[in-house]
């Protein structure tokens, strides 16, 4: 497909209420997903394929709009919510 100077592709537009995040050696995956109760499953919606240095990007991206979001509108509590690392173990928000 060829896009005339000054066009951009439509691309897809997905929302997500769930992720996880999965690592390589040599790739970070990021997976979103939507969480539907009340059976609590995950249906995956998309997949992030990228290098750990431009997840590392992606990370300083998202802190800085998370920041000037909550600057503007205040904090995003996140209570009652688990976030689980790296490791998989549960770890509290």
């Amino acid at each position: 497909m060829e896009f005339g100077q000054g066009e951009k592709p439509r691309l897809p537009r997905v929302y997500t209420n769930h992720a996880n995040v999965y690592a390589t050696p040599y790739d970070i995956i990021l997976e979103a997903g939507v969480k539907s109760p009340p059976s609590e499953e995950v249906t995956p919606a998309c997949q992030l394929v990228m290098s750990p240095q431009m997840a590392k990007v992606v990370a300083q991206i998202l802190s800085a709009s998370v920041q000037q979001w909550e600057e503007k509108h205040g904090e995003i509590k996140l209570s009652g919510q688990v976030m689980r690392g790296p490791t998989g173990r549960s770890q509290p928000s």
